[in-house]
């Protein structure tokens, strides 16, 4: 004598139900894309546009000459601060326009850095604004000093 089985409504609502609970947890899963790490830090400072990635030339990157960072913390947790210099930053926030950037503009501008192990750091610029072409930087010497004859000494 075969059974019947009873399939209405409940019976099918229960089925999904469990399949949900048993699949949730699986989403997500093996993508770090999906949920992004905190950062271990994010910096503000400012300075030039230097580079920016050309089609033509595959050799190229989004590079900002920026300001020294006094506060910068390496991978162990020291502060070992980062002098002024050119930096590349191979990944911009999406809602960044970098090809409405130009070379020399001055901007200021925030980075997240996480480290991936204490010796490699992986950069996002995360706000950027570009400030009005009059701004100096200290990494900057100002025209008239250029312009200034040597002092002699010598009397």
């Amino acid at each position: 004598m075969m059974k019947n089985s009873q399939k209405g409504p409940l019976s099918v609502a229960g089925l999904v139900i469990a399949a949900t609970a048993l699949l949730l947890p699986l989403t997500g899963c093996g993508s770090e894309e999906a949920q992004p790490a905190e950062p271990d830090a994010s910096y503000t400072t400012q300075g030039r546009v230097a580079m920016k990635k050309t089609p033509d030339s595959p050799a190229s990157e989004f590079q900002i000459f920026h300001e020294s960072i006094p506060n910068f913390v390496n991978g162990q947790g020291e502060v070992i601060g980062m002098n002024a210099h050119q930096m590349s930053f191979p990944r911009v926030a999406e809602d960044i326009d970098v090809d409405s950037l130009e070379i020399g503009q001055p901007v200021r501008f925030t980075f997240d850095v996480t480290w991936t192990d204490p010796t490699t750091p992986v950069w996002i610029v995360t706000e950027l604004e570009v400030l009005p072409a009059e701004t100096t930087f200290a990494f900057e010497t100002p025209a008239e000093e250029e312009a200034k004859p040597p002092v002699d000494a010598g009397g």
